[in-house]
């Protein structure tokens, strides 16, 4: 997936704010690091929105939490 999204952000320059949205079949752990570090013109982040099964959210509560707040005091 990080490959398509840096394709897109080198032919689009111009993008301020870009969310993927994906299903539960993209919820990995380095899913979410790879979309963390890919940022838009102007050093903004990439905004992310991934499923998470409720059975498995105890999985990746510590990790998105950590991200929000990470997002929230830039």
């Amino acid at each position: 997936m990080s490959p398509t999204l840096k394709k897109v952000l080198a032919r689009y320059p111009h993008i301020r704010r870009l969310v993927v949205v994906a299903d539960r079949g993209l919820l990995s752990l380095d899913n979410i690091e790879a979309l963390s570090k890919l940022h838009l013109a102007g050093d903004r982040a990439l905004e992310f929105i991934l499923a998470v099964p409720g059975r498995r959210y105890a999985e990746f509560v510590d990790i998105l939490d950590s991200h929000s707040a990470h997002r929230n005091c830039q």
